[in-house]
């Protein structure tokens, strides 16, 4: 780091604020603050920023020695611009979004870069969105607490949609001046529109959460989700189902019912492509033809795991259950999934009626099958 940002962090890294007298800890905080606008500590660190050589430990310690000096505060104001918060978040999204510091470090960055935004410019915070959207399509892997997509894209686009006029620029088109909240839907579009797999769908589920979100984008995501279930690890299918049931709740019915029936859907064809596999092996008395991929007791265990999400969903959301019989009585084929969440259902007093007769209706239906 640079000379003036090193000797600021020697100063409060080598002060125990808690044992120092009142008059001492005075005479200290005052001597920080004063090289902070001697030295302009914040402006040498956008200038590393800039430069790409701060680091996460550079930064972190930056934000560590800021918060431990009594009530001195370092927040964006008119000698210290939005725009060299802007600098400096650019690298922390940068640093952060591919798992280039441990998640403790990252965390405090993000944190911090966090409480700043309210004060950067609506150019700043448009910038960071993009960093964002360009970390999502370079395949950024980065998950949970030390995610920058999930630390600050919701409140990014909180702070954007109330802004009059905000700058927007599409590729081979002059700089355009468009509202806050037109930014946020079209900031969503790409998102949603983004090459997404894996964990990321989970990590994008959780930020949708977060932002008011218009049907039609709702649905392309989940859309993309369902295209995604093949491709994804069955143990990985419960975290990003339960992610969807959150984002659906208290949504319309078409997009509960497009959830619902593909996840109905999805696990009832994996039941007849077991049914099918052990069936093989009976005649055959050989596990020579059962795809090694494909294990039947991961399925049964992934399948109560969703089960119960779907369960507590219902728990929280009685239009959700509802649709779910309906669902359940007319368009899916029984199967030991659905009977199974149709025993999980019936557990639930303002379902249990309703749940039982169609469980009867299933019994009765598959016998009459069998006696023909």
């Amino acid at each position: 780091m640079a000379e003036g940002v090193t000797a600021a962090l020697q100063l409060v890294s080598n002060t125990h604020w808690s044992q120092e007298d009142p008059a001492t800890a005075a005479t200290k905080a005052a001597q920080l603050e004063t090289m902070v606008k001697e030295l302009d500590v914040l402006k040498e660190l956008t200038g590393l920023c800039r430069e790409g050589s701060a680091s996460t430990e550079s930064l972190a310690q930056f934000f560590h020695a800021l918060r431990r000096v009594p009530g001195a505060g370092y927040g964006v104001t008119e000698e210290h611009s939005g725009e060299e918060w802007g600098a400096v978040g650019t690298r922390i999204v940068q640093l952060t979004a591919h798992g280039r510091t441990s998640e403790s470090k990252a965390v405090v960055c993000l944190h911090n870069l966090r409480s700043a935004l309210p004060g950067m410019s609506a150019q700043s915070l448009t910038l960071l969105v993009q960093d964002l959207l360009k970390a999502v399509n370079e395949g950024s892997t980065v998950c949970g607490k030390g995610s920058p997509l999930e630390q600050l894209f919701p409140n990014l686009l909180d702070l954007i949609a109330r802004k009059p006029s905000v700058p927007f620029t599409r590729r081979g088109t002059a700089a355009l001046s468009i509202t806050g909240q037109e930014y946020r839907r079209n900031a969503l579009g790409q998102l949603v529109s983004a090459d997404l797999k894996g964990s990321m769908l989970t990590e994008v589920a959780k930020v949708l959460r977060e932002v008011p979100l218009d049907g039609d984008i709702l649905q392309k995501f989940l859309a993309k989700c369902v295209h995604q279930f093949d491709a994804m690890d069955l143990e990985a299918l419960p975290s990003l189902i339960y992610q969807l049931l959150l984002l659906v709740n208290r949504k319309d019915s078409v997009v509960k019912r497009l959830l619902l029936c593909s996840v109905c859907s999805y696990f009832d064809n994996l039941d007849a492509g077991a049914q099918e596999l052990d069936e093989s092996d009976r005649l055959t008395q050989t596990d020579s033809l059962r795809d090694p991929h494909f294990n039947t007791e991961e399925l049964r265990s992934v399948e109560g795991t969703v089960i119960l999400q779907i369960n507590f969903a219902v728990t929280q959301d009685q239009r959700l259950g509802k649709d779910f019989l309906k669902l359940l009585n007319g368009s899916i084929a029984i199967s030991p999934f659905s009977l199974a969440l149709l025993f999980s259902l019936s557990r639930i007093s303002y379902l249990e009626e309703e749940a039982f007769k169609l469980l009867k209706g299933a019994v009765s239906s598959c016998h009459n099958d069998e006696s023909r």
